[in-house]
């Protein structure tokens, strides 16, 4: 044997596994940066950061508690059918349950495992096209910590954001929800990006010299992304059907790729197809999910976003022909995004970003890390170039990791959900509490509810969940609503206003886009509120609430005889159905 030639494979196998384990590193610092914020605040490693964590905690906690292998509605007590995938959501679930975590340590896990496999992805992308493992960690750490990659350009942008956060002139930025690092939102685009990443490799890779080998690895990758989001593969499958057209050569390369990644996909959708047969259109109206609106309504086109397309491609064409396919992909997400022109449809339409943003923000950097080489090349200055490299990662790194810990610690809609976290463990502690039972229905406050269903395996009555859910007509979803409101104690009234407040501020619906929808929208309301009052017990057994969460400084007198306090506690006090239904009228 060789000695020598042993030792050159060995240190070559470290000159790669040192920035690649670099990049995995920083990529679990960043993604779960706000819960090392969470233990230093709280001594508990918990973050919530809005609504959407609190619903797909939601579902990952049924899946944790009654059934690990698979997911289900968080509505229903029994099966109900999920709306996700179950590849991105599920190893999280079962790890959580195999070391006995408890549920809201799963949040953790999926930004663990988010960060661990996009910094891999990303390094191990740049590596494959380059060859040169600190170049490629580099260009890495680069996307990695920068908050651009998915609604904004990478680098410039975030600087300029991070100096009006340091000078104090934010504007408000932090009063709503988390948005300065979209990228490691969860589920998506968190645990679905390292396969979009995959498949984009596989583009950039495989064109040059197609052999049916790379067919069938290209197909793969595009068919293991109808298992985890419907935007990646409508995106994935335009920008192959249009290399296939453009590239006649190569056409049966494609299709070998479109063959195989649709066999593989077919049992991923076949499911939804399933679910879309057997339920009605609400659920999908109502969550502006096939929503029909004017051809150049609601458009999100960016003028700089088109300009660097634009560029990207002139550049592609005659200096990097290998990267078209990456292009094509980047451009039907940008496409799909405004595909309303066509279908007249609004389907959430800017989660198409998830796809055209990072390859977007993947060409820009691909495009300066090699014009900047060829331009130290051919004027010697090697050493200059590396050093101005270093310096922005540096810079970059660092401005996306305190603009993380600053989203963390100051985002109201995250201080809020650990102000509540923390209540509910000191409710659990005290004395005098009380464990909820199992797949019972909650209504009162909807944070208490949130976190019943999340840490207690309770199912909600009304809220976020029940207006997602495939199973809830919107008959039924007025009527959960009025219900919840009754029981909360709000008068007619309060209701109604209340109601056409709620209505009107949330984004979604086609009844948001149409003042005469919006006025039969409330009318329905109001029309279950009369219905549910007038037989309160019927909708009570069958909607099966057992308790109801109300602040201690609301009054309760309106529960009735019905109902018995059985926890007082010092945000929430806690009733209990406990009467025969004749003796539940609540007062009017």
């Amino acid at each position: 044997m060789d000695h020598t030639d042993g030792r050159f494979r060995l240190r070559s196998a470290f000159n790669l596994l040192l920035p690649l384990v670099l990049c995995m590193v920083v990529g679990l610092l960043i993604a779960t940066l706000p819960h090392v914020f969470a233990w230093r605040s709280s001594g508990h490693a918990d973050w919530v950061a809005d609504h959407d964590d609190r619903y797909y905690l939601a579902v990952a906690s049924q899946a944790y508690f009654d059934h690990p292998a698979r997911l289900a509605d968080p509505l229903r007590a029994s099966d109900g059918p999920s709306l996700y995938k179950p590849l991105p959501l599920l190893p999280g679930v079962m790890l959580a349950r195999l070391l006995d975590l408890g549920p809201l340590a799963i949040g953790l896990i999926w930004r663990a495992m988010a960060g661990l496999t996009i910094g891999a992805a990303w390094f191990l992308l740049f590596w494959i096209l380059l060859r040169k493992p600190w170049l490629a960690a580099a260009l890495a750490l680069v996307l990695l910590c920068d908050g651009g990659v998915i609604e904004r350009l990478p680098v410039l942008p975030q600087t300029k954001i991070a100096a009006k956060v340091a000078l104090g002139r934010d504007n408000g930025m932090f009063e709503g929800r988390p948005f300065l690092h979209p990228e490691w939102r969860v589920s998506t685009p968190g645990l679905t990006m390292p396969y979009l990443l995959a498949f984009v490799a596989g583009l950039a890779c495989f064109a040059e010299l197609p052999t049916r080998k790379r067919a069938v690895v290209l197909g793969v990758t595009f068919g293991l992304l109808f298992h985890v989001y419907f935007y990646y593969w409508t995106a994935a499958g335009f920008a192959l059907a249009m290399l296939a057209l453009i590239d006649r050569r190569r056409f049966s390369f494609y299709l070998i790729a479109m063959t195989i990644g649709g066999a593989i996909g077919l049992p991923s959708l076949l499911p939804d197809f399933a679910l879309k047969q057997r339920t009605g259109s609400d659920w999908l109206t109502r969550s502006d999910k096939f929503v029909t609106i004017g051809r150049f309504d609601e458009l999100l086109v960016s003028p700089e976003v088109v300009v660097v397309f634009v560029v990207l491609l002139v550049w592609i064409l005659f200096r990097r022909r290998q990267l078209l396919g990456v292009w094509l992909l980047g451009a039907a997400g940008f496409v799909l995004t405004n595909q309303q022109i066509i279908t007249r449809l609004q389907i959430e339409n800017f989660h198409w970003t998830y796809v055209s943003g990072p390859v977007l923000a993947f060409l820009l950097v691909m495009l300066v890390a090699t014009e900047l080489q060829t331009f130290a090349q051919r004027f010697q200055m090697q050493t200059w170039a590396a050093v101005a490299l270093g310096g922005l990662v540096l810079l970059n790194a660092s401005t996306g990791l305190w603009l993380r810990w600053q989203e963390a610690a100051r985002t109201q809609t995250s201080r809020d959900n650990a102000v509540a976290l923390e209540d509910y463990r000191e409710r659990l502690q005290q004395s005098g509490s009380i464990r909820l039972a199992p797949n019972t229905g909650v209504a009162g406050d909807p944070t208490f509810v949130s976190f019943a269903t999340i840490i207690e395996n309770t199912r909600p009555l009304s809220g976020y969940i029940a207006l997602l859910s495939p199973t809830v007509s919107n008959d039924e979803w007025d009527e959960r609503v009025a219900l919840d409101g009754i029981l909360t104690g709000f008068s007619r009234p309060q209701f109604a206003e209340i109601e056409r407040e709620s209505l009107a501020v949330n984004r979604w619906g086609p009844w948001v886009r149409d003042p005469v929808l919006f006025e039969e929208r409330v009318d329905a309301r109001m029309r279950a509120f009369d219905r549910v009052r007038g037989d309160v017990s019927a909708f009570l057994d069958r909607f099966g609430v057992r308790y109801v969460a109300l602040p201690t400084r609301n009054d309760s007198r309106h529960l009735g005889a019905g109902w018995a306090r059985v926890e007082s506690g010092r945000t929430w006090n806690i009733w209990e159905r406990v009467g025969k239904p004749s003796e539940e009228k609540l007062s009017p």
